[in-house]
């Protein structure tokens, strides 16, 4: 049996798997961004919850497009995640503009979450 977080069986012994949030871009050729990291956390046995700050329309030869996601859709996001699921830690990368960054960062204050990384995305590679 596998348990998401300890908040509600801290006291069991069960096993529990560590969970971690990302926030940032999806990669729709899955090499950066969601994707990547969702592959290699799982590699390492841990449980990802995201928050998806921007879509990109890109492939292995580049960008092609980004729709960024307005600062309330990733505060509902983050809204829901944090109330239904105990963070271990939490990644960040691409992020957007300044709205969406005192978003994440009032979250982060608010929901008291520990072990941030921030992995900031300046420019896509060609």
């Amino acid at each position: 049996m596998t348990v998401i977080g300890g908040r509600y069986y801290a006291n069991q012994h069960i096993p529990v798997v560590p969970t971690l949030l990302l926030i940032s871009g999806s990669d729709s050729c899955g090499g950066a961004g969601q994707q990547a990291d969702i592959k290699t956390a799982t590699e390492f046995g841990v449980f990802t919850s995201s928050c998806i700050t921007a879509v990109t329309v890109q492939n292995t030869q580049g960008v092609k497009k980004v729709d960024m996601v307005n600062a309330d859709t990733v505060r509902g996001q983050l809204e829901a995640v944090c109330e239904d699921i105990s963070i271990d830690a939490v990644k960040i990368g691409m992020t957007g503009n300044r709205e969406v960054i005192n978003v994440i960062a009032t979250t982060i204050q608010q929901q008291k979450l520990q072990n941030v990384v921030l992995d900031p995305v300046m420019a896509a590679s060609r």
